[in-house]
């Protein structure tokens, strides 16, 4: 890891927790506070020093997430690959996180060709686990499919809008000490309404996307005047993004 990267993130390396994963939520956004298109397709906003920096940070925790719109939209592969994120081989297994979709009623399309599946199955990263609600349905054919890889399914109690206290204690109870939590929009807005990260990182990308653009909708009105959500704040930049790092107040 360089230098300048070591530097920022060290304030943020995991560190562990009570009965739970120490959790980063990290996600790029561009100037006007979007994060994705007006069809919430995935944007490229980040430049190559920042998603140095992101992959750098996969490896440093045991666990990543995305939700179902993610999965769904972006058909990630959710594995590590250095130093050139885009053209290097992925990183060894041992320092690959483990992948977890937050998908409460199970409707991702998984077939041999999600990425996810393709990415287990060739050894480039771990098997995912798919979050649901107590009271999805689950399919045979996908099932199938998910634990030909070494796949699962977890259940989550409640059949509503789910916890992240629960959703962070499933994860937890599968091993995991260390998550980093990378969108989409609403998995970040409840994640910052419901304060269940420790720590927060922000790409901030010298593009406008604009109003037709998916942003983050979140109540600020948790502190009151004068008072961030944030502490021990810092900024640093990589290539043309600059990026935020700080702690849940």
């Amino acid at each position: 890891m360089d230098s300048k990267t070591t530097t920022f993130l060290l304030p943020f390396f995991p560190s562990p927790q009570n009965a739970r994963p120490y959790v980063t939520l990290t996600y790029a956004q561009s100037i006007d506070a979007k994060i994705a298109a007006s069809d919430r397709k995935q944007l490229r906003l980040s430049g190559a020093e920042s998603r140095y920096m992101t992959h750098r940070l996969r490896v440093l925790h045991e666990g990543i997430l995305v939700g179902v719109g993610t999965a769904i939209g972006d058909d990630p592969g959710l594995n590590a690959r250095l130093p050139d994120p885009v053209n290097s081989p992925p990183c060894p297994l041992s320092e690959q996180p483990r992948p977890f979709i937050l998908d409460p009623t199970f409707r991702s399309p998984i077939t041999p060709q999600t990425r996810l599946i393709r990415t287990a199955a060739a050894g480039h990263g771990h098997p995912p686990t798919y979050l649901v609600r107590s009271d999805a349905v689950l399919d045979d054919t996908k099932l199938q499919i998910l634990q030909s890889v070494g796949g699962h399914v977890t259940k989550i109690p409640g059949t509503g809008a789910l916890m992240w206290s629960d959703i962070l204690k499933a994860v937890y109870n599968a091993g995991i000490t260390s998550l980093m939590i990378e969108g989409g929009a609403r998995v970040i807005a409840d994640v910052l309404q419901q304060r269940a990260a420790d720590a927060v990182i922000v790409t901030i990308a010298p593009v406008y996307v604009g109003k037709e653009g998916v942003g983050i909708d979140v109540d600020g009105s948790g502190g009151g005047e004068g008072e961030g959500w944030l502490k021990d704040v810092v900024w640093e930049r990589f290539g043309g993004d600059v990026v935020l790092g700080g702690r849940m107040g």
